[in-house]
């Protein structure tokens, strides 16, 4: 196991009363920048859920450090624990499942300019391993253009089993989180975007960000009982992809349309790839009850 695995992440959970993503990430802009956060996820509160507004995830740097005690999970927890006005006894502190120091905190909750935390948890690297998914297994790749697909972030997604669910993601050049959601914050406006993961492309930053939404796609001039097919190509076009660049291949059971490019990121948000499915985020490893059509598809890069 590497030191970077071994190494304790501390993540910020809140919640925000607002309808809208991007009105949540600029409320919670402050904390950002307070708190270091290297990466952000949020996502809507589902309709009849305990909460309204938006539940935002903020993951802060982590330690430099391999953890093998509780004492640095209570090092790491005290300066947020007085910041939150939170008790010594609202921390819980243990080991995972692998044997890793673990902490969770959460006390009464305040809320201050409608901005309320829920917990903090403390987790080795190791430990988040299954907030992770890879792309999907056997995926076509040509060999004339430049792979993009990497380990996404799992992102929540509430629906019926006949919505279009479309990934999106895209790279940005930036020099911190917050100068890169405010370049992100047209697309959080978006009705259609229901989850976001903003987080830096490499361990050692370089100035590059991956940014992923997840998206019910409800297109101008599509009609409602449109193939699934019609609403992934509206969008695509929508964002510039050129549908004569597509191409349709079988992956098991899904039907696949896959183009990859390496297009070099600019500040604003550089679309590299759509992922489609019925039902489900696109990259789900998770087994269906029915077979579900999947399409990705990405800009060509430069000849």
């Amino acid at each position: 196991m590497s030191t970077v695995e071994q190494a304790l992440i501390t993540t910020v959970s809140l919640n925000v009363v607002d309808a809208r993503l991007d009105d949540a990430v600029r409320r919670c802009r402050p904390l950002v920048a307070s708190l270091g956060a290297v990466s952000l996820a949020a996502s809507r509160t589902e309709v009849d859920g305990p909460r309204s507004g938006v539940n935002l995830d903020l993951t802060l740097t982590p330690s430099t450090s391999p953890a093998s005690n509780g004492e640095a999970v209570r090092q790491m927890a005290a300066p947020l624990l007085s910041r939150f006005r939170w008790g010594r006894g609202d921390l819980d502190v243990g080991r995972s499942a692998a044997g890793y120091p673990m902490g969770f905190a959460a006390g009464r909750e305040r809320t201050t300019d409608g901005v309320t935390p829920i917990c903090v948890t403390i987790n080795a690297v190791a430990d988040t391993a299954d907030e992770w998914w890879d792309p999907p297994e056997g995926l076509p790749v040509e060999e004339s253009l430049a792979p993009v697909r990497r380990r996404v972030m799992r992102l929540p997604w509430v629906g019926s089993d006949d919505d279009a669910v479309v990934r999106v993601h895209a790279r940005l050049m930036a020099p911190d989180l917050d100068t890169a959601l405010v370049s992100c914050l047209p697309l959080l406006s978006r009705q259609d975007v229901w989850s976001v993961d903003l987080h830096p492309l490499t361990v050692d930053g370089g100035g590059v960000w991956s940014l992923a939404l997840l998206m019910a796609p409800s297109p101008v001039g599509v009609p409602p009982r449109a193939p699934f097919g019609a609403e992934v190509d509206a969008l695509a076009a929508e964002f510039g992809l050129p549908a004569d660049h597509l191409r349709t291949h079988t992956l098991g059971s899904w039907s696949v349309r896959a183009l990859e490019t390496n297009r070099p990121p600019t500040e604003a948000p550089t679309v590299d790839a759509l992922y489609g499915r019925t039902g489900a985020d696109p990259f789900d490893p998770g087994p269906a009850d029915q077979p579900v059509e999947t399409r990705e598809m990405v800009i060509r890069g430069p000849d």
